[in-house]
């Protein structure tokens, strides 16, 4: 990732990925420690560094967690809007289960009374050249994707009577 081909922000997750671990471990060397927590054991279940959520089995249960975290951010006055960002049209085709995914991004939202602002087939879709990859947008396209988010959620709540 660069500022040229991307946000020029990298998502660094140690405890889920070798190459990540291996960068926070030559930083721990330097005498900068990061720390490297993983709250998922050997038998894919949460543990007590997932807080509230411990116990619970990441493979069966995400769509779950999720909905347990719509409630929790519910409960607590937390705002929840779904977001669906563009994808480049070609790399679409390779999600074989998109038209699944997008229905249950709409489920979740009309049964729990959340906005879902779904930009899946977006006029930016149709835009090689604001893509870095078919799923991530180039610098210039998230630049035109965060203005248009931006003004969607500022009418969306005015529209609500939100602030």
């Amino acid at each position: 990732v660069s500022v040229e081909s991307g946000t020029g922000c990298v998502h660094i997750a140690p405890g889920h990925g070798h190459e990540d671990y291996e960068i926070c471990r030559a930083y721990d060397r330097r005498g900068i420690e990061i720390g490297i927590i993983v709250p998922v054991d050997d038998h894919g279940r949460m543990t007590e560094e997932a807080g509230k959520y411990e116990g619970l089995k990441t493979d069966e249960a995400s769509v779950d967690l999720f909905l347990k975290f719509i409630r929790d951010c519910k409960a607590s006055g937390i705002k929840v809007i779904l977001v669906y960002t563009p994808e480049y049209v070609e790399g679409q085709k390779f999600v074989h289960n998109r038209n699944e995914i997008l229905r249950f991004y709409n489920t979740i939202a009309e049964h729990n009374g959340l906005l879902f602002l779904d930009y899946s087939m977006d006029e930016l879709c149709y835009q090689k050249d604001m893509f870095y990859n078919s799923n991530h947008l180039n610098s210039t396209g998230a630049n035109l994707f965060s203005s248009k988010l931006a003004a969607d959620l500022k009418r969306s709540f005015k529209d609500k009577g939100l602030n």
